[in-house]
């Protein structure tokens, strides 16, 4: 009894002799250094140019797996040779010559790097030198109309108010500037410096590049300021304080197009003349103050031909009186149009609505949103489609696929948002309410917050699993409220000018399904592997 008891000691103690003789913080430091290395190595990704298309990016990820991020709009496009490139809305100096329409570019500063489509923004803001858009034979340019009210002077001057063969302002025109146009009493634009602001490149990471100029009026009443996007032009408009006047007018001319208002937001189609399929679009404007607070849609198009001018309109913005009255208005107020080319046709996103227009097609009507729920209008569904999609995962194993949509100004909070398998096909510019496919297997869902950019996700694992096995075919996805009778959810489209607020898809796969041992990337050993060599070296050491 008492040699067992001595054994037992003995081996008691010398437990503790070698647990208390481990050096614990090396240990510590050997898992932060394995856990580390794991994080470094699966936070590592490589753009595979080879699997590149016009709206997606691939990218290789550690332990063999693929991540695809399929875009909202076109982030590429082919150049002359039929070599891929990536957009670059970057602005830099305009060198002369002509543009591709013939325009002579010798009054113009500055135009877009990289793209299939170009805009030019002029040293001088008038509407003889507007802000200039080209897009194959189509044309689009604009500029306030102003100084009006002056009596003409030495040329140069006062370009609103002349009447020149290159570019004629229709005295009908003057005489409305001159009675109505908040921009009447502008007389002359001086233009700034180019500035830098956020955008989303083709590997979804957002860079700073020089994309945006300004010009302010003397008086310093009002600023025009001009961003360049991958899909056209954004205009902001800036009221320093409250105008006399509540209309702002333009000059419009639209090349080879007809203009139609869209049906429910007051946005603008530009038309193909022969074809009558949308080559542009003027988004539906809206207006805020400077707390950010005081988001407004109450601002609207008039749009009317200009006598005796072809392609050419008077454009009006007729903001609400009551809004820039209000006492509680904080100036200046930015309103923002923007005007964009009809973008990509790998990515469908159209809603439809049931009652009065379940027969209209939102698509064609040029509509930038995407709605899901009851609205004033009725029951908001939306429908979205990747090119491509099933191509990119077939027969592979899809780890993960998150659908990202981002809220507009308007949306209600605390609606669920739900998606749904569609199980029929459609067609863009074909469907209404009275023909929607069914749906059925129910995927992820979010929530609205209200809050307008605020990016929601979607899990769609199981969706492009079933779709990657063959189990089902690939006709989109339905987003819908979970209870059509609350509210409803109010999110960006596709052509949605800003591209990070675009809807994204992002898909992670392995080429086949394995076995991952996510950890054993250390010599070969898993990190409790490691540990346990660790702990085997150190006592072996201290036994000596």
């Amino acid at each position: 009894m008492k040699k067992q008891i001595k054994r037992g000691l003995c081996s008691f103690l010398a437990f503790v002799l070698m647990f208390t003789s481990i050096q614990w913080a090396e240990i510590g430091t050997a898992i932060r250094r394995i856990y580390g290395a794991q994080e470094t190595q699966e936070n590592q990704k490589e753009v595979i140019e080879a699997e590149n298309t016009k709206n997606s990016t691939t990218f290789q990820l550690a332990g063999g797996k693929k991540q695809t991020v399929f875009y909202g709009q076109d982030v590429r496009f082919e150049d002359e040779d039929g070599k891929l490139k990536d957009y670059d809305p970057s602005l830099v100096k305009v060198n002369g010559g002509k543009s591709g329409s013939g325009k002579d570019l010798k009054e113009y500063q500055y135009t877009n790097k990289e793209g299939d489509k170009k805009h030019y923004l002029p040293k001088d803001l008038t509407t003889e030198t507007p802000v200039l858009m080209e897009n194959g034979d189509y044309v689009i340019s604009f500029a306030p109309i102003y100084g009006a009210t002056e009596e003409k002077t030495d040329a140069g001057e006062k370009g609103a108010a002349k009447d020149t063969a290159s570019n004629q302002v229709s005295e009908a025109a003057v005489k409305a500037a001159a009675e109505e146009n908040a921009f009447a009493n502008i007389q002359k634009l001086h233009r700034g410096v180019v500035e830098k602001e956020e955008v989303l490149n083709a590997e979804n990471e957002e860079e700073e590049l020089p994309v945006k100029v300004s010009y302010e009026s003397e008086d310093q009443e009002y600023a025009f300021v001009y961003q360049s996007l991958d899909t056209g032009v954004k205009e902001s408009i800036t009221l320093y304080e409250a105008p006399k006047e509540n209309k702002l007018q333009f000059r419009f001319y639209a090349k080879g197009m007809k203009a139609k208002k869209n049906v429910l937001d007051g946005g603008i189609t530009f038309l193909d003349k022969e074809t009558e399929e949308i080559a542009a679009s003027l988004e539906a404007p809206n207006m805020n103050d400077a707390s950010g607070n005081a988001y407004s849609e109450a601002v609207s198009y008039e749009i009317e031909p200009m006598e005796g001018e072809e392609d050419t309109y008077l454009l009006t913005l007729v903001l609400d009186e009551n809004y820039l009255k209000d006492s509680d208005r904080k100036y200046p107020v930015t309103i923002d149009p923007t005007v964009t080319w009809k973008g990509s046709t790998d990515f469908w996103d159209v809603y439809v609505i049931n009652g009065t227009y379940k027969n209209t097609n939102f698509y064609d009507s040029g509509v930038t949103v995407m709605m899901t729920g009851k609205a004033k209008q009725g029951i908001c569904r939306t429908y979205l489609r990747f090119k491509d999609f099933t191509a990119k995962i077939k027969g592979k194993y899809v780890d993960s696929a998150a659908l990202t949509i981002y809220e507009v100004d308007g949306s209600q909070s605390g609606q669920v948002i739900e998606s749904r398998q569609v199980t029929a096909n459609w067609t863009r510019p074909g469907l209404t309410w009275s023909n929607r496919p069914g749906y059925s297997t129910k995927y992820g869902t979010a929530t609205t917050t209200g809050t307008a950019h605020k990016a929601r996700t979607i899990d769609l694992t199981g969706h492009a699993r079933s779709v990657a096995s063959g189990a089902i075919s690939s006709y989109g996805i339905l987003l819908k409220n979970a209870d059509e009778t609350k509210s409803f959810g109010k999110f960006y489209s596709s052509r949605c000018s800003n591209a990070s607020y675009r809807p994204k898809l992002v898909i992670t796969a392995w080429l086949k399904r394995q076995t991952q041992e996510r950890c054993s990337f250390v010599h070969g050993l898993r990190p409790i592997d490691c540990l346990t060599e660790f702990f085997f070296h150190k006592c072996q050491k201290n036994s000596v």
